[in-house]
């Protein structure tokens, strides 16, 4: 089995510069959303790495009649790359130069749900591995191990794939840069298209010391290649003894590679890691940690910047079927996936209220995804996995529609209080516009209630990252919204107000309710006003009108001396309203301005055409108005002058009384009496009863404010009189 380490950013005395952001920000769309591994055992079947597990989950192995066409021999895998540009695999199927290994391909069909493995043909590879000896003689090692590749990641158009071969040379022979403690292996990288594999420029690795003198690293029989693109350097993990990560920098025209010399070299030691025994070096684009395997039993990660024994943090079950020894993946960050729910319908008025619930996962990349763990959407309380069950499961590609692969299922059982989306689940992805799979199920509720359902960010966690967002949908089950609303004015046309108003003592004002249904579904509601005293029961009218469907009616009734309004909004539709018109008059028995408060009641128990249900928010139900009504003022006028014929040339006097009858001082009241025609008035008198309670203005009195301009009551109290005498000439003639 194999056992895969990780490697943060900095193996011992250099940094893996990698040359992207990790950020949420800088993720788009890409075609590398998994990190991969290739089993070196018989079948070469190709397997992501589940980070929730830390295991390998095989996905699938290329037929026997793709590993031996083209007269290649083996059945093993090795030297996985993925090209960025499409997210293919790429991979031998030997590990061994005399089983004449191929180069074969495993591409992603996201319409039918497959991966397609195609055999490019055999790779060619030298016989032997050139280097010059400690004489200066230029001699071979026989190539004995074709054993890692990686892609140039910072072309994801071309596809430019190194390769690592190696050989046994005589320790004797060899000029190394170090001192080794095992037979002395040497090594070469090759340069190729890999659907063209027997074009290959072949070059030895290569140290020079400071005077000059070619000298060869210390490698192994195993390793593998990972390319940085941001300093364009190759890293080269060796299996040799101690464990080694070498940084190579390639020289290339082209194709053509002109030399691959060694920039640095570290050596590390891990827990459960014995030397020689390093495999597979690889990247994970959606962490950003770069992983190493080794050849062992239980998968371990390692989280350290220097590789040291006391760096495992954690271990899994062990990977999945035979090692993966190989691994493999391209750098682009990808896309997180995201999560989106459903209801439908969204409401309902029925008794029990079903509804087709929807889950899906949105994969914007364009390659799939795998799901790491179980997805379990949990229920809100009443609602359960309907009887008889019903599940749908559709998958899309750039919009069209996409065969589901049959382990993209989903789990749900009738009575459930969930349903979940296995581990594994391949949800579709595609160039330019990404991919996703819909898991439905239908759901249903008999409590009057809303049923918000929530999966929370985090939950859904893939080869691409995880969601970062929460996916929320709801459903309301007899359940409607009614509002109250109340405005006033005072007479009967005109622009209303929420806001106070005044209103004369027996003056004439208006209440205007509405009561609206703001939704979603249809219902019925009740509603109450009962009119302050000050304002009845001098009712002359009300009056509802319902506007977009529904029935609306009213009644009134005298409830302890007061008017009650009731009525009922029947079978109103969602945005549906009621009008109700109640015009009063104000009382005429105040002595003071006095103040009323006013409000309309809505039913918070609306019904629905399935039986009772509840109204979604209460707060609204009542509105509330304050109408202040003016002092009233009764004000009684007398007029006489003791005669009932006058004499042309004679006298007469006039006594106006003027008495307030209350409730209401009349201050600011006026009085005017006009000069009639046969008259010649020429004085006026004032007096009040009781004495001095009644003052007017102008004063002194004066005949032309009497008869022109008014006399105004400055002060008229309740239950005091106002006496004028008038005397006048009398010039008129004739009977």
């Amino acid at each position: 089995m194999t056992t895969l380490y990780r490697l943060l950013l900095v193996l011992a005395t250099f940094s893996l510069s990698l040359g992207f952001s990790v950020s949420a920000s800088a993720q788009s769309p890409s075609a590398c959303t998994a990190f991969w591994g290739i089993s070196n055992a018989a079948g070469a079947s190709i397997a992501y790495f589940n980070r929730t597990t830390n295991a390998f989950v095989n996905v699938a192995a290329p037929p026997n009649a793709v590993l031996t066409a083209n007269g290649v021999v083996g059945t093993s895998g090795n030297a996985l790359g993925v090209f960025g540009g499409t997210g293919s695999l790429y991979f031998s199927n030997a590990n061994q130069r005399v089983n004449v290994p191929g180069m074969l391909r495993a591409t992603f069909d996201n319409v039918n749900g497959t991966i397609t493995f195609t055999n490019q043909g055999a790779i060619t590879i030298p016989a032997g591995i050139t280097y010059t000896t400690n004489l200066g003689v230029v001699t071979t090692a026989p190539t004995g191990n074709y054993i890692g590749g990686t892609f140039d990641n910072s072309d994801n158009t071309n596809r430019l794939m190194y390769v690592l071969a190696s050989g046994t040379a005589a320790v004797a022979n060899v000029p190394l840069a170090g001192t080794s403690t095992a037979g002395t292996i040497v090594a070469m990288v090759g340069l190729l298209d890999p659907d063209f594999p027997a074009a290959v420029s072949w070059k030895t690795i290569v140290s020079t010391t400071a005077t000059g003198t070619v000298t060869y690293p210390i490698t192994g029989t195993s390793g593998d290649l990972f390319f940085d693109r941001t300093n364009q350097k190759i890293y080269y993990l060796t299996n040799s003894n101690p464990n080694r990560v070498m940084s190579l920098t390639p020289n290339r025209t082209g194709l053509n590679l002109n030399n691959v010399m060694v920039a640095s070299t570290a050596t590390f030691s891990a827990a459960g890691v014995s030397n020689g025994n390093t495999f597979g070096l690889a990247l994970d684009p959606t962490t950003n940690g770069i992983y190493f395997t080794d050849n062992q039993s239980a998968n371990f990660l390692i989280n350290s910047a220097t590789l040291n024994s006391s760096a495992v943090t954690s271990a899994a079950a062990g990977a999945v079927g035979a090692p993966y020894g190989d691994t493999g993946s391209c750098i682009d960050q990808p896309a997180l996936p995201t999560v989106t729910k459903t209801f439908n319908p969204a409401s309902s008025a029925s008794s029990t209220g079903t509804s087709t619930l929807t889950v899906t996962i949105n994969n914007p990349n364009y390659v799939p995804i795998f799901t790491n763990a179980v997805l379990t959407d949990n229920f809100p309380a009443n609602m359960v996995v309907a009887n008889p069950l019903s599940t749908a499961l559709v998958c899309f590609s750039n919009g069209a529609a996409a065969t589901r692969p049959s382990v993209t299922t989903l789990t749900a059982v009738v009575g459930a209080t969930s349903f979940s989306i296995p581990a594994g689940a391949f949800i579709a992805g595609g160039n330019p516009n990404g991919g996703s799979c819909s898991f439905s199920v239908v759901v249903s509720a008999t409590v009057a209630e809303i049923y918000p359902n929530t999966i929370p960010s985090g939950s859904l966690t893939t080869t691409a990252g995880t969601n970062t967002a929460a996916a929320q949908g709801t459903f309301t089950l007899r359940i409607s919204d009614f509002q109250g609303d109340k405005a006033q004015r005072v007479g009967t046309s005109g622009a209303t107000t929420t806001s106070q108003i005044t209103v004369p003592g027996g003056g004439t004002m208006q209440y205007i309710l509405t009561v609206t249904n703001l939704g979603p579904l249809t219902a019925s509601t009740t509603f109450t006003d009962t009119i302050p005293s000050l304002l009845t029961p001098s009712v002359a009218a009300v009056t509802a009108v319902a506007s977009g469907g529904g029935a609306c009616t009213t009644s009134t009734a005298v409830v302890s001396g007061q008017l009650q309004v009731t009525g009922v909004f029947a079978s109103a539709p969602s945005g549906a309203f009621c009008t109700i018109t109640i015009t009063q008059r104000g009382s005429s028995t105040l002595a003071v301005l006095t103040s009323a408060t006013n409000t309309i009641t809505v039913s918070g128990s609306p019904t629905f055409a399935g039986g009772a249900g509840s109204d979604r928010t209460t707060a609204n139900n009542t509105a509330t108005v304050i109408t202040n009504v003016g002092p009233s003022t009764n004000l009684q006028i007398t007029k006489t002058n003791g005669v009932s014929t006058l004499v042309a040339g004679s006298t007469t006097a006039y006594t106006v009384t003027i008495a307030n009858l209350g409730p209401a001082s009349a201050a600011g009241s006026t009085f005017l009496d006009p000069a009639a025609t046969g008259l010649d008035c020429t004085t006026v008198t004032f007096t009040s009863t009781p004495a001095a309670s009644v003052t007017v203005a102008p004063f002194p009195l004066t005949l032309s404010a009497l008869q022109v301009t008014g006399v105004t009551f400055t002060a008229f109290p309740s239950g005091s009189s106002a006496t004028f005498r008038v005397t006048c000439g009398v010039t008129a003639t004739g009977q």
